[in-house]
């Protein structure tokens, strides 16, 4: 057959389907419009699992304070259970404290500040891979180094008003902290450098934050506790105790449903723990429901 043959055969076809398209419109504009109301609620249902479901793992994932567990009884812990704990496939970090809860306090100073303002902060023991630092490529080398929260750093006026960061001289110029012990009384200044501050979305305002390292708040701990020894520091420092026992730790699970896994396990083994694991457990619900819809 002829091109124009086929042409016109074409035409034909196109002209046949608006006629039937002009004949059949309102049959086919409400078949269009209730294809339209069976899709809407379905793709709703798309963008809430893979849009909103999907970006708040993202952010609780992200957030630390998600994955933390903390202890809520005064045990004595020894050393081979955290090595067994952190050798965990579902453990990100763990490292002991010294005190449950993280209640032990300092009064910091900052020699440079002509206000002479005390603040007390709660100490907090780190080490490499702390996911709370490593968040913010921050670390505590050493036992003469520290990193502060941002509310803490800024109470103490080591920050940048217009940056919000420490100021240029702060880094190599150390904060004081001043020590009493209870059952004697005894003064030791420490000094430490402030090697970095974590910033004010990981920090809570009416909670400020001291990180250093676990041999620095053992010697604390013991300066303090045990004076009748008439030691120092550093002397404290030098010393080591491999069988001391911990009655808390900071724990941080790998991902948000070993969160679970962990608080489940832990509490059957008579160790009572706080954790987010409600709002976390929530979170994969609401995802279930929607998969199963």
């Amino acid at each position: 057959r002829s091109q124009a043959a086929a042409m016109k055969d074409i035409l034909s076809i196109i002209k046949i389907s608006m006629h039937d398209m002009r004949h059949e419109f309102w049959p086919s504009l409400l078949a269009v419009l209730g294809l339209a109301g069976i899709l809407t609620p379905l793709l709703i249902l798309f963008s809430l699992k893979y849009g909103i479901i999907a970006s708040m793992a993202d952010r609780l994932l992200a957030s630390p304070a998600y994955r933390e567990i903390q202890s809520d009884k005064h045990r004595e812990l020894e050393p081979e259970w955290f090595q067994s704990m952190a050798m965990r496939p579902d453990v990100e970090f763990i490292v002991p404290h010294i005190y449950l809860l993280g209640k032990y306090s300092v009064p910091l100073e900052n020699p440079s500040d002509d206000r002479g303002e005390t603040v007390f902060a709660d100490v907090q023991p780190t080490a490499p891979g702390d996911p709370v630092l490593k968040r913010w490529q921050l670390e505590v080398k050493a036992n003469d180094e520290a990193v502060l929260t941002f509310y803490a750093a800024e109470r103490l006026n080591l920050l940048d008003p217009e940056t919000g960061e420490l100021k240029s001289d702060i880094r190599s110029q150390p904060i004081r902290i001043q020590m009493a012990v209870t059952n004697e009384f005894a003064v030791e200044e420490r000094w430490l450098k402030i090697s970095g501050v974590i910033p004010k979305i990981d920090s809570k305002r009416d909670n400020n934050q001291i990180f250093v390292s676990l041999p620095l708040l053992t010697a604390l701990d013991d300066f303090r506790n045990r004076a009748e020894q008439k030691l120092s520091i550093d002397a404290l420092l030098d010393r080591e105790d491999s069988n001391r026992k911990y009655p808390d730790f900071r724990l941080y699970a790998k991902t948000l449903d070993d969160v679970v896994t962990l608080v489940n396990e832990l509490e059957q083994t008579d160790m009572p723990v706080s954790s987010r694991a409600d709002r976390i457990l929530e979170m994969q619900q609401i995802d279930t429901v929607l998969i199963l819809v």
